[in-house]
């Protein structure tokens, strides 16, 4: 990955942290298990909140692996590998 993507993904990882859903029931991550495998772009992540009904996002990659303690069920968290593909998803 060129630096020049490296920014890219790190300016779409913070983007998509600031997504929120108002008023979002419990999120379940079973209904977006397809998108394993998927480039984290914020389409995928956005439209991956939205069908989880997720109240918020978190992009968790190899570069950046700091996990808060706060437990959140409403929070949907991807992690990533170092080419921004999604390698698993859960709510916490």
């Amino acid at each position: 990955m060129n630096s020049k993507s490296k920014i890219s993904a790190l300016a779409v990882s913070l983007t998509l942290g600031c997504i929120t859903q108002a008023n979002a029931a419990s999120c379940d991550a079973t209904k977006v298990q397809n998108l394993v495998g998927s480039l984290a772009i914020y389409n995928v992540v956005n439209n991956a909140v939205q069908t989880a009904s997720a109240s918020t996002v978190r992009v968790i990659d190899p570069a950046r692996p700091t996990l808060t303690k706060d437990l959140n069920s409403g929070r949907l968290t991807i992690f990533t590998d170092t080419n921004g593909i999604i390698t698993s998803i859960s709510c916490y």
